[in-house]
């Protein structure tokens, strides 16, 4: 990452976060010097490999100084501002003009107006017969103009629209309380409690959404004591599974801010590795038993999480999860699992 002030000099180190909704960005050197810079202190800040944002004092719509991200160079150029609902679009043509477009009403006329000096744009709205655009039709069309007559006068496009990928891994605490229910009317609740070492490789898709899929490592331990025949017989059980969980999750993780909340659902893979116990009948010597159980299970997970940015690469996360299974079968029986878990880890 780096920062030019409007010195021009060039600052490398990390942006810790930036918010564009207040337009101020925390910034760390490589020597270790900590600032918070205003649209008005410097001129421009380059974020690894996800965008470039450029300083305004003011304009027609922005009484103070804001950043915007520049998407596409050229002989215009294309920014995003105003993140959040107030989200736009603006344009600055070479002759210092600056244009702002309402990508929902009267997109058309809007952009026939502004590059009336290039004839013959078939608009990607209008190709594609529709009454409003999005992001990728402005920056099409934006495009577009800038290839007019000159095809080589695109200087730089934003790699916004790609799949960013990071990777991570985690740790946690798991509480279960499995029941197993024997047709045709008993149900048996076998409480157990563990831990899960993970490793996870995220796809972002979108601004807010991202794939996820991940691999976690799970051992879980429990015991349980149930009364037989009118109490006249104690059994004990002890049990130890392990187990290897594959979540296929789809998240929703908030743009800005020290701390963003994170939303995920998604399905819930699990294959047993292995499976042993103790049975114990009254005063009778205690037996292993063994789970007549299927390998592989499938179920849904739901979760909340946060996410912390400690630098633009590299963040923090606490999540808390709910993991249920019901298509894990034994023997005559049907084996609901569900799992409650906390984690904690770190994505790079």
């Amino acid at each position: 990452d780096y920062v030019v002030n409007n010195q021009g000099d060039t600052l490398k180190g990390y942006i810790l976060s930036t918010s564009l909704r207040e337009n101020s960005l925390r910034f760390k050197s490589n020597q270790g010097e900590k600032n918070k810079f205003r649209p008005n202190e410097i001129k421009y800040f380059s974020i690894y490999n996800r965008g470039f944002y450029q300083s305004f004092l003011t304009d027609s719509l922005h009484q103070k100084p804001f950043f915007a991200e520049l998407l596409v160079s050229g002989k215009a150029n294309l920014y995003r501002v105003d993140y959040g609902k107030n989200e736009k679009r603006m344009i600055q043509k070479s002759d210092g003009k600056v244009f702002y477009i309402s990508t929902k009403k009267d997109y058309i006329t809007q952009f026939e107006s502004i590059f009336s000096d290039c004839q013959g744009i078939n608009f990607n709205a209008e190709e594609l017969n529709k009454s409003n655009a999005i992001l990728k039709d402005v920056r099409a069309d934006v495009l577009k103009y800038n290839q007019c007559n000159k095809p080589d006068s695109v200087k730089w496009q934003s790699k916004a629209a790609k799949i960013y990928i990071t990777k991570g891994v985690f740790v946690g605490l798991n509480q279960s309380n499995a029941e197993i229910i024997l047709e045709p009317n008993y149900t048996g609740k076998y409480p157990s409690s563990g831990y899960e070492i993970g490793a996870f490789v995220n796809f972002s898709f979108a601004r807010r959404l991202s794939f996820q899929i991940e691999g976690i490592y799970s051992p879980r331990f429990g015991n349980v004591k149930e009364d037989l025949l009118s109490n006249l017989y104690e059994r004990k059980v002890t049990y130890y599974f392990q187990t290897l969980r594959v979540p296929l999750i789809v998240r929703y993780t908030a743009l800005s801010g020290k701390v963003r909340p994170v939303l995920m659902a998604g399905l819930n893979n699990s294959v047993l590795l292995s499976q042993s116990g103790t049975y114990q009948l009254s005063q009778l010597p205690t037996t292993d038993k063994t789970f007549a159980l299927n390998k592989l299970s499938t179920g849904f997970l739901i979760g909340i999480g946060l996410k912390i940015p400690i630098t633009n690469q590299s963040s923090i996360i606490t999540e808390l999860r709910y993991y249920d299974s019901r298509l894990l079968q034994g023997v005559n029986t049907v084996v609901r699992n569900p799992i409650l878990a906390f984690v904690i880890g770190v994505a790079f």
